[in-house]
């Protein structure tokens, strides 16, 4: 069952502590993929000169990395300097 689906139903059985949690933890995961955004946005912008339409063009075509990505590539190198 989603998140959402779980608020609704500990609101409906008047469990309100759970729901209280349920909808902390979504509005925490809506505000860090917000923020995300944002810094993307703002850093291509100041050292890219791309504003916010670009961005998000590139994004969807894949060519901006991400956090993830970059961890990605330093677990690469750290496996061929092993080898």
């Amino acid at each position: 069952m989603s998140d959402i689906e779980e608020l609704i139903q500990a609101a409906a059985n008047k469990d309100y502590a759970a729901a209280t949690d349920r909808f902390n933890s979504l509005m925490s995961d809506k505000i860090s993929d917000a923020f995300e955004q944002e810094k993307i946005s703002l850093a291509n912008n100041i050292f890219n000169g791309l504003d916010e339409e670009e961005v998000d063009e590139l994004e969807q075509d894949g060519d901006i990395e991400t956090e993830e990505d970059e961890e990605d590539i330093y677990l690469d190198d750290d496996e061929d300097e092993e080898s």
